[in-house]
């Protein structure tokens, strides 16, 4: 009998505003980005979902500021 591994590629894209910029050090910063989740059928808004979310790249949160709008690919 032979072990029959499955890989699995999964991606996720988030698009939101940018809420709050943390700073952890130079190459390390926390964004949490709330994201918009539209209305229900009866037309009520539904509540936002808030993500938390760690960027290693010092280049791109530098520039960041809170309201911005962003994509997030993982």
């Amino acid at each position: 009998m032979t072990k029959t591994m499955i890989r699995t590629n999964n991606q996720i894209t988030l698009v939101g505003r940018a809420v709050k910029i943390k700073e952890f050090g130079k190459d390390v910063a926390s964004i949490t980005v709330a994201l918009d989740n539209g209305r229900d059928k009866n037309g009520n808004e539904i509540k936002d979902t808030f993500v938390d979310v760690k960027c290693f790249e010092p280049k791109v949160y530098g520039k960041m500021k809170p309201g911005m709008l962003v994509m997030v690919t993982a």
